[in-house]
């Protein structure tokens, strides 16, 4: 080939390239480089190829031997293992890192103005190390996420998989928000605690603690609420709700329950023979309460097995207005003789009450006997003052029984008064 003419097709080819002192330029038209640039490349319609490079990893110095601190390519492998995988895209060497480092592109930065075509399985903000993940705003931190995956809002270590420091929790809804689910509570803000996948999973619910510091460096749960089914089986439907205090250098103790039909035990001391339980029932134990209600405005405070043994008020006071009475009529002659004459057989006798003794498990372990008092027996007593269980003497009835009583022997202490003043007067005794 004629040398002209290859120099011709090898300038065609190439572009044209002025050399002008120590600065170069690359341009298909003669240009003046830039006096603050070493080398200027300018073209209206082409670009500059780097060297395409199949890249071994990240720490690969032998596929380009020994390369230079800031040695520019384009990587064209996927290799090496995390973290020194590499993909393809721009990649400089860093000598400090020891590491090719690669160069951020519109696909692998997270943009300011928002991502498109991200892969949710491959794309993400964060790290491959195992460094913490820190959020600022007016270069204060607010957030960070730790290595081990806890998240610490405000300062401080996050020590739980969310720990929010110096300040509230607050979950609420927007106004007129609808939500889905059942309508009685579907527009409500929901906290779940929720145990999965574990092996409490089938009955554990979740628990709420409520923290304090012991001394000036070890905190301490003092207080619990616990959500859980009523009793450990898979196919258990059923849940109560528990609460704890925790007594003074000592572990939470279970103070309260709330079963799934309602009803409330109150464990002051967490004593079986000391609960306190209240249901449907009354007030007392879970068989037999000690305090019943009525749906007439009057109930029981006690039972023949459950007494109470000693009662302190100010005052005691029995309805007896009109209004809640009806067939009123006052007492003949002959049921005031009645009365008085049941009040005079009235049998007082002196006795010891006896109190149960029960185990844990409300069992009858022997009895008590109680101080000694005298009273009425309800079996020896007239019918009208003993209750509807034939064990207990009503005391209401017993005070009318009593004011009978002492209205006839009042009216018959007058009437003999003036049998004797006639007596005396026949007698021509005078009264002194």
């Amino acid at each position: 080939m004629n040398k002209k003419i290859f120099l011709a097709a090898f300038l065609a080819t190439c572009v044209s390239s002025f050399l002008v002192a120590q600065n170069v330029c690359i341009s298909e038209t003669p240009i003046t480089p830039d006096a603050s640039s070493i080398l200027e490349v300018q073209s209206s319609d082409k670009g500059v190829l780097l060297p395409r490079i199949a890249l071994t990893g990240a720490t690969d110095n032998t596929t380009v031997s020994s390369p230079l601190n800031t040695l520019l390519i384009y990587n064209t492998s996927t290799a090496g293992s995390s973290p020194n995988e590499v993909s393809p895209g721009y990649y400089y060497w860093s000598t400090s890192d020891s590491k090719w480092l690669r160069l951020c592109s519109d696909k692998d930065a997270w943009l300011l103005s928002g991502n498109t075509g991200t892969n949710s399985t491959t794309d993400f903000i964060g790290t491959t190390d195992s460094q913490d993940l820190m959020f600022k705003t007016n270069n204060t931190e607010r957030m960070h996420i730790e290595s081990s995956g806890n998240v610490g809002i405000g300062s401080g270590d996050a020590w739980g998989k969310l720990t929010v420091n110096n300040g509230r929790l607050v979950v609420q809804n927007e106004a007129g928000y609808s939500g889905s689910g059942t309508s009685l509570y579907k527009d409500n803000p929901w906290v779940y605690l929720w145990c999965q996948e574990t092996s409490l999973a089938e009955w554990q619910g979740g628990n709420i603690i409520f923290a304090a510091m012991q001394n000036a460096t070890d905190p301490a749960d003092i207080c619990m609420i616990e959500g859980v089914r009523e009793n450990g089986t898979s196919n258990n439907n059923a849940s109560k709700l528990s609460f704890y205090t925790r007594p003074s250098s000592s572990t939470m103790v279970q103070r309260m329950i709330i079963d799934s039909n309602g009803d409330i035990t109150f464990k002051p001391d967490n004593d079986a023979n000391k609960n306190i339980i209240i249901n449907d029932l009354g007030v007392g134990t879970s068989s037999e309460p000690t305090i019943v209600p009525s749906t007439h405005l009057y109930g029981f405070l006690g039972t023949s097995t459950q007494a109470w043994w000693r009662g302190y008020a100010n005052s005691f006071v029995s309805l007896s207005s009109k209004k809640w009475k009806t067939n009123i009529t006052s007492l003949t002659t002959v049921e005031r003789n009645n009365l008085y004459n049941e009040f005079l057989n009235l049998d007082v006798v002196t006795y010891n009450p006896v109190r149960e003794i029960t185990d844990t498990a409300g069992n009858k372990t022997g009895d008590e006997l109680m101080p000694q008092t005298f009273g009425l027996i309800a079996e020896d007593s007239p019918e009208i003052i003993v209750d509807e269980t034939g064990d207990g003497i009503k005391l209401y009835e017993y005070i009318s029984l009593l004011t009978v009583a002492l209205q006839e022997s009042n009216k018959r202490i007058d009437e003999l008064e003036k049998k004797l003043a006639e007596y005396e007067k026949e007698l021509g005794i005078k009264p002194e």
